[in-house]
């Protein structure tokens, strides 16, 4: 036979919350001592039935029976929201474990990773240099191995691969033959050695990403500065807007600034009729082409070309000397805006 246990936390068997069986014991008792007055009162032999519930005895009775009644219902229903859990809770889910820290490679006694350098610019000058590195510092472990190949595949899935004797290679097509032209995405890189019983082992991979660079890429490439009656200077600037895309981009027009540094305006340095000669001498070098085509004669970006243009304006001139910071901002039908900046230059001495 199986013996029935009783929690400590109960008081009635099968009830498991002290709450719970002290509601239905405490109902139980009132109902029992209501039903007491009620029946001492209602069966008194000189008591009319009529008048029975007139007596205060037997009202006292029947609220006790009437309370005792919603304690334990109240308590019926506590119960059965504890021992019933609703159906459409959620499983209870624990947070995924983290992964665990990579783990550096270590091959002949020493720990390398895989690095790339980037410079240039697209779509003509970027450039890639993938390197071998050895963590923490240089050492003898890299003269282990009689050879060095580096695999690399492209943001396209187009993988090249070049062996040699260096820790570090050009992404050219004369380094890894058949290599296409650097684009945006993701690049990654694999290093094995050759040690010296012939047999290839696995060194380091790595991961590098070309960021897509701007439809247009803007930048002075030449600068011109004259004194103009020791009251302003006139700057030329050539600037080349270099297309990207692989459409033609069309230009709404373009913009100037230039850094005062604490100088007043240019309008406050003139007097009477300079403000108008100075205009008149800008637009005539504009017109006549003085330092070559005027940017604002480009309204198109070929498809992967550059053009040219000059920026002519005037600026403030310094008595000590120098040039302002100057910047271009070219915009597109867009609006889409792309700024380049000339920095300023300080009056140098030569000796």
């Amino acid at each position: 036979m199986q013996e029935m246990t009783y929690p400590a936390t109960g008081r009635l068997p099968l009830v498991t919350d002290r709450h719970t069986a002290s509601s239905w014991a405490g109902g139980a008792a009132l109902i029992a001592a209501g039903s007491i007055f009620m029946a001492v009162t209602g069966f008194e032999p000189t008591k009319n039935p009529s008048t029975v519930w007139a007596n205060s005895w037997f009202d006292l009775g029947f609220a006790f029976v009437v309370l005792g009644l919603v304690i334990t219902a109240a308590g019926v229903v506590w119960h059965l929201r504890r021992e019933v859990p609703p159906a459409s809770a959620p499983p209870a889910v624990s947070p995924a474990d983290p992964p665990p820290p990579a783990i550096p490679r270590v091959v002949n006694q020493a720990v390398w990773e895989a690095v790339c350098d980037e410079s240039g610019e697209f779509p003509d000058t970027k450039a890639l240099t993938f390197r071998l590195k050895q963590v923490p510092a240089p050492g003898s472990a890299i003269r282990d191995f009689t050879a060095l190949r580096c695999t690399v595949t492209d943001p396209a899935g187009s993988t090249v691969e070049s062996t040699g004797t260096d820790s570090w290679r050009q992404y050219t097509p004369y380094t890894f033959p058949g290599a296409p032209q650097v684009r945006p995405g993701l690049y990654r890189s694999r290093w094995q050695g050759r040690l010296q019983a012939g047999e290839w082992t696995e060194i380091a991979d790595g991961e590098h990403e070309v960021k897509a660079p701007p439809p247009l890429i803007v930048t002075i490439i030449d600068s011109k500065f004259e004194n103009w009656k020791h009251i302003a200077l006139i700057a030329a600037l050539r600037v080349k807007i270099t297309n990207t895309m692989g459409e033609t981009l069309r230009l709404s027009g373009f913009g100037f600034t230039y850094d005062p540094e604490g100088l007043p305006v240019l309008a406050a340095s003139f007097i009477g009729g300079e403000r108008l000669e100075l205009d008149r001498e800008l637009h005539n070098r504009r017109e006549r082409q003085y330092y070559g085509i005027p940017l604002r004669n480009h309204a198109t970006v070929p498809a992967r070309e550059f053009i040219t243009g000059w920026v002519v304006e005037a600026v403030p001139r310094k008595a000590a000397g120098g040039t302002p910071n100057c910047t271009v901002v070219i915009r597109d039908v867009l609006g889409n805006e792309y700024p380049a900046t000339l920095p300023k230059q300080e009056p140098q001495t030569y000796v």
